[in-house]
């Protein structure tokens, strides 16, 4: 992958982000999503992309910005867990459920997906300054960098 390439990967990571915790605030206020988040770190477009060995993320951006990146990203990845175990239980009807209609989400479990969430949005703070750091060293690194052999 090419400087041009990985500049612009990065800041598509940084805009599907931004859209993913838009769609887990509704999700956290007890609103319907069409297409939760993804769970885990490699379904997600980000991870797909962080840990992809073609695009030597960790080669190009060092040890020390690649841990701290990989490290938020699967805290977040956590937490938002945390939120979409609330609401998944919504969609498991059960038989009892089923006749008395008693399969909505309670109050409680909204609070506690709210308070959640404002775990998640700190994290995500951090992850998203780690990107732009990234996003820095990117555009700062030689385009020669980009054209080396993978170790």
């Amino acid at each position: 992958m090419n400087k041009n390439k990985s500049i612009e990967a990065i800041l598509k990571a940084k805009e599907h982000h931004a859209s993913q915790m838009l769609i887990i605030k509704k999700l956290a206020q007890g609103r319907d999503i069409n297409g939760p988040s993804p769970t885990t770190i490699m379904e997600c477009s980000f991870g797909k992309w962080l840990y992809n060995p073609k695009y030597r993320i960790k080669e190009i951006l060092g040890l020390i910005f690649y841990e701290k990146i990989d490290s938020l990203h699967k805290k977040w990845h956590n937490e938002y867990l945390d939120i979409y175990k609330i609401f998944q239980k919504k969609e498991k009807k059960t038989f009892f459920s089923k006749i008395t209609g008693n399969n909505k989400i309670k109050p409680m479990d909204v609070d506690r997906a709210k308070a959640y969430y404002k775990d998640l949005e700190k994290t995500s703070e951090k992850l998203l300054l780690e990107l732009d750091k990234s996003h820095r060293r990117f555009v700062a690194l030689s385009d020669s960098i980009y054209d080396l052999p993978s170790t």
